[in-house]
């Protein structure tokens, strides 16, 4: 299934309060977790609904996903408000519209400490019963781990992309004989199991970088695709990116000049 699919099936089955349960979506590194969250947050964003994104990294103590999604909806809008009563209000109204969807991120990041050992799986799956029974349009990432057992929640497994997938998201529009090329890089360096080097190639394909075809770049800055296992393929392409990125041929409308440009990234 496409993100783009997967998304439309989450945002619909959140829509009927009456059946309403937590979404878990498991994937291992790479996947594209985080990708799908921020995909998620754009296409609700379009529509009617009011996406409150969170990150579990760090999170310590106890969860309640109701009362971080309002604290961070109401420090987002507290230069638009006149108080944080009024920014409570409005949230209040938001819930009981329906308008609300929390999109936590990285579940297996949260409560690592210690002293919580014994106690995470139980505090996780309370939390997510406490979501349940607050009617709380919930969708949260994981990696793979022990705690998502017994849970009270859908649990959907995110697989990497197809590589044709993967080919139509960077090479959309272009022609058969760019497409071959494209599809040995795709399928040698495993860019549809890895969506930083998916968004990397795209990125370059676009600038022409990935297939020799943008004149007036040297040859020695386009990407080679003759011979390489992937990790070398993966580390050329990542070297690409940022020379195409400290030269300035990619984010041009960005005003630094390459030495403010590499210190950006050496930073």
């Amino acid at each position: 299934m496409g993100r783009d699919q997967l998304s439309a099936v989450l945002m619909a089955d959140l829509q009927d309060s009456r059946f309403r349960r937590t979404h878990v979506v498991v994937g291992g590194i790479g996947t594209g977790k985080t990708a799908l969250v921020v995909l998620l947050t754009r296409q609700l964003a379009e529509g009617s609904a009011v996406p409150v994104p969170l990150r579990l990294r760090g999170v310590q103590g106890g969860l309640d996903f109701m009362q971080m999604a309002s604290e961070r909806f109401c420090r987002e809008v507290q230069g638009n408000i006149r108080s944080g009563a009024e920014g409570e209000k409005v949230w209040r109204r938001l819930c009981q519209q329906g308008r609300v969807v929390v999109l936590a991120d990285g579940l297996e990041e949260a409560l690592t400490g210690e002293a919580l050992t014994e106690e995470r799986d139980n505090i996780i799956r309370l939390a997510i019963r406490r979501a349940n029974d607050e009617r709380l349009p919930l969708i949260i990432t994981s990696r793979p781990h022990d705690s998502l057992r017994g849970m009270d929640a859908s649990v959907t497994d995110l697989e990497p992309l197809s590589e044709e997938a993967a080919l139509e998201y960077i090479s959309s529009g272009t022609m058969w004989e760019d497409r071959q090329r494209l599809d040995w890089i795709v399928e040698k360096a495993g860019i549809a199991e890895a969506p930083t080097y998916l968004q990397i190639a795209r990125e370059l394909h676009d600038e022409g970088l990935l297939e020799h075809a943008l004149s007036g770049h040297a040859e020695a800055e386009a990407l080679e695709t003759r011979g390489g296992d992937r990790a070398s393929l993966r580390l050329h392409l990542v070297d690409t990116w940022l020379n195409a990125l400290i030269g300035g041929d990619l984010h041009p409308e960005l005003p630094l000049r390459p030495e403010e440009r590499r210190s950006a990234i050496h930073y």
